[in-house]
């Protein structure tokens, strides 16, 4: 039960109505109010002493105060450690060289080194005498993985004219790693479905399930198709893996100058992009929904007894 105690009084020419209300919580509210002329105090209760002035009530007193670390000469380090990290940091920044690091990416890229590949191994083995010169406990582990490559590739338009595509890269002048025929992998894409199949062509643009929404809306059917769709936008297993979800019978995949081409920067060798005939090589392997790594041995690594 609230129990409700009324106290008015006269300050400086004003009347203010003090109300202490008590609740069963134990709490005590105190409200001023501007009032009306002072008037006895009533209750229905034996009367309240009353209230102390608020002098009577001292300040709390101040926080105690928190001692600021020293001003730091670098962010993430107390002004002790500063000198040891800088010291470190030098010692690092002494050690790369760039002319170095630009033979070694040389001698690292002189031939194809795919795996399985004749370099492949050499750059290996080449690493590892570099790591134990460094003192380091290093050896090298071999693991037997599918890596399916093409013995037949042919791309040919039928009408309304025929053409057939060349499926493959001119020598970029200035490169002489890029004449290596005899040792570089064909444009393809491992893991890539053998066939042959004809069909009407049609273009899907990323060839996301987003796009194939757009068509159906368009009444553009894929069924029996083969599609051509861009790279980029998602891993680029999902777009043949979408196409045939679809009923497409074949996808054709290439690189728009507009995500990594001309369209931007120039290409190699005059600036960084891709060179406008040059194909993005991977794999089209449905990692999605299957357990990644090496198909003959999914989810564990391909060693000899696995």
């Amino acid at each position: 039960m609230a129990l409700i105690v009324r106290d008015s009084c006269t300050r400086g020419g004003r009347s203010i109505t003090v109300r202490l209300m008590k609740l069963a919580s134990g709490f005590v509210l105190i409200f001023a109010l501007a009032g009306c002329a002072a008037e006895p105090m009533t209750a229905s209760s034996p009367a309240a002493p009353a209230l102390p002035p608020a002098a009577a009530f001292p300040p709390p007193p101040p926080p105690p105060a928190i001692a600021e670390p020293p001003p730091s000469a670098l962010a993430g380090y107390d002004a002790s450690s500063v000198a040891g990290e800088l010291a470190w940091e030098t010692k690092l920044r002494a050690l790369p060289s760039a002319d170095r690091m630009r033979e070694n990416m040389r001698r690292l890229s002189a031939h194809p080194h795919h795996v399985g590949s004749p370099y492949d191994k050499d750059n290996a083995e080449w690493i590892l005498a570099r790591f134990r010169e460094a003192g380091l406990d290093a050896h090298i582990e071999e693991f037997q993985v599918l890596f399916p490559t093409p013995k037949k590739r042919v791309l040919e338009m039928v009408a309304p004219v025929r053409f057939t595509a060349r499926l493959e890269e001119p020598e970029v002048k200035g490169d002489p790693t890029s004449g290596q025929k005899s040792e570089q992998l064909p444009p393809y894409n491992a893991y890539s479905v053998d066939g042959d199949v004809t069909g009407p062509l049609v273009f899907v643009g990323y060839g996301l399930p987003r796009d194939y929404e757009e068509l159906d809306r368009l009444n553009v059917s894929v069924k029996g198709a083969i599609v051509l769709a861009r790279y980029g936008e998602s891993w680029r297993g999902v777009k043949p893996k979408t196409a045939a979800e679809h009923g497409a019978v074949g996808c054709i995949l290439y690189s728009d100058p507009r995500d990594d081409g001309y369209f931007d920067e120039d290409g190699y060798p005059a600036g960084p992009m891709r060179s406008p005939w040059s194909v993005q090589r991977g794999s089209v392997a449905d990692q999605a929904s299957t357990a990644t790594g090496d198909p003959l041995t999914p989810g564990v690594a391909a060693i000899s007894s696995a």
